[in-house]
């Protein structure tokens, strides 16, 4: 399963593909900003993916270090376009 973030302006803006390995690493490293029920917008996300990315730098987990790119590529675009609606899709 890949998943994909797409933020609209309405236009797209941004598009990230999740691959299943970055899925798995954020659900093994309790990491869930993305699928959070009622999340519409970018500058919703900003406060979980900066907690976790925060969060993730504290415990030092070199194992989950291919997520991180991915979680700032995320919060880049949130704060880039705060008040795009966000989707996930499979």
């Amino acid at each position: 399963m890949i998943l994909s973030l797409i933020v609209t302006s309405p236009t797209i803006v941004y598009t990230l593909p999740i691959e299943n390995e970055i899925v798995a690493l954020a659900a093994a490293a309790q990491v869930a900003p993305l699928a959070q029920p009622g999340v519409t917008t970018a500058r919703q996300l900003v406060e979980p993916l900066q907690a976790a990315l925060d969060r993730l730098a504290t415990e030092g987990n070199e194992q989950f270090g291919d997520l991180v790119p991915v979680l700032e590529q995320c919060l880049e675009a949130c704060h880039a376009y705060p008040d795009a609606e966000v989707h996930l899709k499979q």
